[in-house]
């Protein structure tokens, strides 16, 4: 009966709730006509994401809603959609959202991320970067709490964007006494699971996080911003490459096995300066 997924940004149901949700398109008849799902993607609703909803110029309904109904109109005519005009919506194969047996409706897992036709070398995120998850001292024992001087970041605090504080401590004793570990700053920090996967942060001090933090360390061959800025731009992919049952799991070795393009430091530096 599957048609279509029509998938909605996180936070556009705030204040109520923040949960990335998504549309599902169903139409027996419709669906008997194609081969493919249509996937569209919608990253602004004419709303901020806050919880304060405020309005803002960018707004893809307009330009989803107009693919949606030149897309049915081609299935109903049986003529063949342009899908070079219409930018949010692509056409996946039935046959390759069944290839592996798991019927993922994550678009972004169909959706070409980032060209290869790049000047620049991919490099694996493992074969560069040393990654590390986070650790919680035990919340029974009051004595790693308690008059803690060490930060400890939730993962939930990682869609900061650039981190600067912390809303917990722990003391020197939980920290050597759990598998929390200091990451220096300049650390990317990736959510691995629950509601937050696959959000990204950039931590400007040194702190702990607990075990649902991936933490990328710094490199010399990597401007942090950089590094940043591309993974978050693919929160999405990330979660579509999540294993286990309703809540998103995002292990390290998916973490590690992204590739990313590596242009030279003073490269990657202009393309942050472009973004900021």
């Amino acid at each position: 009966y599957l048609v279509g997924v029509i998938s909605l940004p996180a936070g556009v149901f705030n204040p109520y709730s923040g949960v990335k949700t998504s549309i599902l398109w169903l139409d027996k008849a419709l669906a008997k006509q194609t081969d493919q799902i249509a996937f569209v993607k919608i990253e602004h609703d004419g709303f901020d994401l806050g919880a304060q909803r405020r309005e803002i110029k960018q707004n893809d309904l307009p330009a989803a809603l107009a693919a949606i109904i030149d897309y049915k109109a081609t299935i109903v005519n049986g003529t063949d959609f342009d899908d070079d005009k219409y930018e949010p919506l692509i056409l996946v194969d039935k046959k390759d959202v069944a290839e592996n047996g798991d019927y993922n409706l994550s678009g972004e897992r169909y959706r070409v991320q980032i060209s290869k036709d790049s000047q620049y070398e991919y490099v694996r995120i493992g074969d560069v970067f040393e990654t590390s998850s986070g650790g919680t001292p035990l919340k029974s024992n009051e004595s790693y709490w308690r008059n803690g001087t060490i930060p400890w970041l939730k993962s939930g605090e990682v869609s900061q964007g650039f981190i600067y504080a912390s809303e917990d401590f722990i003391s020197e004793e939980g920290l050597k006494n759990s598998s929390a570990k200091i990451f220096p700053a300049d650390s990317v920090l990736v959510a691995m699971y629950g509601a937050t996967a696959g959000q990204v942060g950039l931590l400007k001090f040194e702190s702990t996080t607990n075990q649902a933090v991936c933490a990328i360390l710094p490199n010399k061959r990597v401007v942090p911003e950089y590094l940043y800025y591309l993974l978050k731009y693919r929160t999405e992919y990330l979660v579509s490459l999540s294993v286990g049952g309703a809540q998103p799991n995002i292990s390290q070795k998916i973490i590690k096995d992204l590739e990313i393009p590596l242009p030279p430091t003073a490269v990657q530096a202009e393309i942050v300066a472009e973004i900021e």
